[in-house]
């Protein structure tokens, strides 16, 4: 589905991102430009020189201006609100929210695995498993069915290692 369209703009009339693209190209040329809802082929079918009097380009600089200012007050006052929000939840909400708050505040995964892991004794969760490294893991992997390879392409000794167990 398109839909074509022809117009006279004047430079002020234009996009002010287009306006370097455009500037850049000359007479019977085209340019694509991907928008959100598909795309838009401008072709320049001609383009002059026109100069602007003082008048009439004070009133588009003062318009552009104030809408620049327009934009400023509104980003700041938009950035201000989003500073100051406080999200209060309702309802049924407001019991998982106190509840992801109390996980929030837990200990970190790092703090609980750390000691966790001081305690184990690799060798013999490896023995038991029957994966000891070194020549055990060798002979380990050598007693597994050899038909069956693991869609990974790893072994025990490659797993061991990779995981940095002694």
């Amino acid at each position: 589905k398109f839909a074509t369209n022809q117009a006279v703009r004047a430079a002020e009339q234009l996009p002010m991102a287009a306006l370097p693209a455009l500037a850049t190209m000359k007479d019977g040329e085209a340019m694509l430009n991907v928008t959100p809802t598909g795309a838009q082929v401008v072709m320049l079918s001609g383009s002059r020189a026109q100069p602007v009097d003082e008048e009439r380009a004070r009133k588009a600089i003062e318009q552009f201006l104030l809408n620049e200012r327009k934009r400023k007050i509104v980003a700041d006052d938009l950035k201000s609100l989003r500073g100051s929000a406080k999200i209060a939840y309702a309802g049924k909400y407001a019991a998982a929210a106190t509840q992801a708050a109390a996980t929030e505040q837990s200990s970190k995964p790092a703090e609980v695995v750390a000691p966790a892991a001081a305690g184990l004794d690799t060798k013999s969760i490896l023995d038991s498993l029957g994966l000891n490294a070194g020549a055990g893991a060798a002979s380990a992997a050598a007693a597994t069915d050899t038909s069956v390879k693991p869609a990974s392409g790893s072994d025990a000794a490659s797993i061991t290692k990779g995981l940095g167990l002694k």
